[in-house]
């Protein structure tokens, strides 16, 4: 009778161990899960438009710095989308660098492309790429503009 006793208490030792790995490795991947998750379900609500904006240096500038500021409400929890956002901050910044190196132009017509989704019942509206300048505006007022 002692034999089985043991048997049956190793055994049950051996479970709980067991049992308590798995819980572990669950509460190790479930925020990786649930990110996957979000991203998932967030994807779904993806919408491509495309905008037309006038400009000067200055606002391309706010516009891009308002940007990384709502990339980072997204860090933690949606981290994939901070980073979406960021990098179409990135390249806004581009046309502030036209502006820059063209004094002579006070403002540019821009044709973005805006990406949206719905994150916790909310939309979330941002530049994803660089914009292609289709107007120039000088003294001399507005030109058509075509890239090289």
């Amino acid at each position: 009778m002692p034999v089985i006793k043991r048997e049956e208490k190793s055994r049950r030792v051996g479970l709980v161990i067991l049992y308590v790995f798995v819980i572990g490795i669950g509460a190790l991947f479930f925020p990786i899960i649930q990110n996957t998750y979000n991203k998932l379900s967030i994807q779904r609500t993806k919408t491509i438009t495309n905008a037309s904006k006038t400009l000067t240096k200055d606002e391309i500038y706010i516009l891009e710095r308002n940007q990384r500021i709502s990339a980072t409400k997204f860090e933690k929890e949606n981290e994939w989308l901070s980073k979406e956002i960021k990098t179409g901050a990135t390249m806004i910044e581009f046309n502030y660098d036209f502006m820059y190196d063209h004094p002579e132009y006070d403002s540019v017509k821009i044709s973005f492309t805006v990406t949206k989704y719905k994150v916790a019942g909310k939309t979330v509206a941002f530049i994803s790429d660089e914009g292609k300048i289709t107007k120039i505006h000088s003294k001399s007022g507005w030109k058509d503009y075509t890239t090289k």
